[in-house]
């Protein structure tokens, strides 16, 4: 098996449901504070990188809000939907190419990274990734949404990239890892503008965005709540890029951090996760 095989299984957590009940339950708490739902007609949430939803409770705010499920996992989405018993009139599942690399793009980075290219070209196939990205006309939405939640979707934007470079470190020496991995940083940054711009431009009451504030391992676990950020790849970009926008054309409106138990039972591995309600600013 490839190790990009192996890294896209790894994606997917058999028991994330039924472990991350308590990380859902306040989640989702924490979107129906900020994301009012009064009389009339549903307000739109869109959910970006919706997958299988298993951190964010979709049976409850399809009660209060028209979702519109956002991810290129279509089979991902209609688990989720028939987990949490949606019909067509809850949601709508969409495939909105804000930010898209092919498997083929991962499958020739893995075989440049296997043969121990040189750097540069290695640099290069990255650097198109991020060309291709910045000239892809998104298509005509129609409509704004009234709310978009995105929660720990920037850190996995790129994050086969990383996981293939650690797979094939000792291909090369600690220069060129380090310009590769500026790269990939670069490619990050770029991302984090790309998919923010998105949803700024499509979100016209408040967006909630979710970010891994620090990993949590066994011996920090009684300490979780007093560890200070880390730099983790994609929330970092996206820490960088709010503050920038903050008070010109978003407010915060509302913060909140959470133990997410991400593979607590498997590996004792969690995050904090921080969460923002953001305004946006006419």
């Amino acid at each position: 098996m490839r190790y990009l095989d192996r890294l896209i299984a790894s994606e997917v957590l058999p028991n994330a449901y039924k472990e991350w009940r308590g990380y859902r339950q306040k989640l989702t708490d924490f979107i129906e504070e900020n994301c009012v739902a009064e009389g009339g007609r549903k307000p739109v949430l869109a959910i970006w990188g919706a997958g299988r939803s298993n951190d964010i409770d979709l049976a409850r705010l399809a009660e209060r809000f028209k979702l519109v499920l956002i991810d290129r996992d279509a089979e991902g989405l209609a688990q989720a939907c028939k987990a949490y018993g949606l019909e067509e009139t809850d949601a709508i599942c969409v495939d909105l190419p804000f930010w898209n690399v092919e498997l083929e793009t991962y499958e020739m980075f893995e075989a440049l990274l296997a043969e121990g290219e040189e750097a540069e070209i290695v640099i290069e196939h990255l650097k198109q990734v991020a060309f291709d990205n910045s000239h892809r006309v998104l298509p005509e939405i129609g409509r704004r949404f009234d709310y978009s939640v995105c929660v720990g979707l920037h850190s996995q934007l790129n994050a086969r990239f990383a996981g293939l470079l650690y797979m094939y470190r000792e291909n090369y020496d600690e220069e060129e890892l380090q310009m590769i991995e500026n790269a990939i940083r670069a490619l990050n940054e770029a991302a984090v503008t790309r998919t923010n711009d998105v949803i700024y431009m499509l979100t016209e009451k408040l967006m909630v965005f979710g970010l891994e504030w620090a990993v949590v391992n066994e011996s920090a676990m009684d300490q979780w709540e007093n560890l200070v950020p880390e730099e983790i790849e994609g929330a970092l970009q996206l820490r960088h890029d709010i503050g920038m926008h903050k008070d010109f054309d978003i407010r915060i409106e509302a913060e909140r951090r959470l133990f997410w138990p991400f593979a607590w039972k498997e590996r004792k591995k969690g995050y904090v996760m921080e969460l923002l309600a953001v305004q946006p600013l006419e």
